[in-house]
């Protein structure tokens, strides 16, 4: 099998964080309400942190970036 263009391979790592953002909150909110007995509340939390962090996330690698963040040429110094 051959190795997958660049930028589908970006893609797929961008697409899995946005995954793991969601799921990982979830996870962790369903242990502790196991562990503290407060079943469904810290779960609850714990879905609207990693919709809130999986939204910043595809936002911010879906705009486009804007002017401000490209690189300024430097100019050669003045003798």
């Amino acid at each position: 099998m051959s190795n997958p263009p660049p930028k589908l391979a970006g893609n797929w790592a961008a697409m899995s964080q946005a995954g793991s953002a969601l799921t990982g909150p979830v996870i962790v909110g369903l242990l502790l309400d196991w562990q503290c007995g407060t079943l469904p509340w810290i779960t609850l939390a714990g879905v609207v942190l990693g919709l809130v962090g999986s939204l910043v996330l595809l936002m911010t690698l879906t705009l486009p970036k804007t002017e401000a963040a490209k690189p300024r040429p430097t100019e050669p110094p003045v003798s």
